[in-house]
């Protein structure tokens, strides 16, 4: 009997530190290490949302969208148009200080030769349209918001191809000039010939670059954008920065030449 009582003794011991466990805040630290069960109470700090959205849409937002194209398809989620599916690929509300929407949508058709993009700025309670700029026809899509500088923000719209196992791929900015959102700058932001085998052969020989808008953390929207480069060359690697200034006699930034080189 007294193996018995010891392992009852060993159970109800258990059982108190069990609880006392959950009055310590242990449970709590567990809640804070967990996603949040809203998309919307996500942190939205990040200066750039990728074509994965990092914040859902306020409702005002999925209601304009469902205005000017159609109700959300349940299936798959995307909003149908003539017959062309499309999809959020970008958003974000600026925090100040007039707190605009900035809402991208793409086309979801995989078997189309092109894609569409159509941008928007919408007031804070999404009932007029600050700025726009829609049928922007790319052969690939991906969509990503740019800070500027302040809360200004653009839309950096990239697509490549592979041609003859050469891969390069280009970046446009759009961003807002009085009531519209016109293309403010483009550069060339991938280049790789190295499943060439006679990428040797070529002007600058075997290379692989990247390149990406760096986010502004100046309030100055003047300050100019950074593009950061990831270069490998013939073995060797190398990250180099470069500054776009933006000349406002064009309404463009000034895009080095080296930036625009292609295959």
């Amino acid at each position: 009997m007294k193996p018995m009582k010891k392992l009852v003794a060993t159970g109800i011991f258990v059982l108190l530190l069990v609880a006392c466990k959950a009055n310590t805040g242990e449970v709590k630290i567990q809640e804070q290490g967990s996603a949040p069960t809203d998309a919307a109470s996500a942190s939205t700090e990040s200066p750039s949302v990728s074509s994965v959205d990092e914040a859902r849409p306020s409702p005002d937002v999925i209601e304009f969208v469902q205005t000017n194209y159609s109700e959300q398809n349940p299936t798959d989620g995307a909003y149908v148009q003539n017959d062309m599916r499309y999809t959020i690929c970008a958003y974000r509300q600026a925090k100040t200080p007039d707190k605009y929407h900035y809402l991208a949508l793409c086309s979801a058709d995989d078997f189309a030769p092109e894609k569409q993009v159509d941008l928007y700025i919408l007031t804070a309670d999404a009932n007029n349209v600050v700025a726009s700029n829609t049928g922007i026809l790319i052969r690939s899509a991906n969509v990503s918001l740019v800070s500027l500088g302040g809360e200004r923000l653009g839309f950096a719209v990239s697509q490549s191809e592979i041609n003859q196992g050469l891969i390069s791929g280009a970046t446009t900015l759009y961003a807002k000039r009085d009531e519209e959102l016109p293309a403010v700058a483009e550069f060339i932001d991938q280049l790789d010939n190295t499943s060439d085998p006679d990428c040797k052969g070529y002007e600058h020989g075997c290379e692989r670059i990247f390149r990406k808008f760096l986010d502004s953390g100046t309030p100055d929207a003047n300050a100019g954008l950074i593009i950061v480069e990831k270069n490998e060359t013939n073995g060797t690697s190398e990250e180099k920065r470069y500054t776009l200034k933006f000349d406002s006699t064009v309404g463009k930034y000034i895009v080095p030449s080296e930036l625009q080189r292609s295959y």
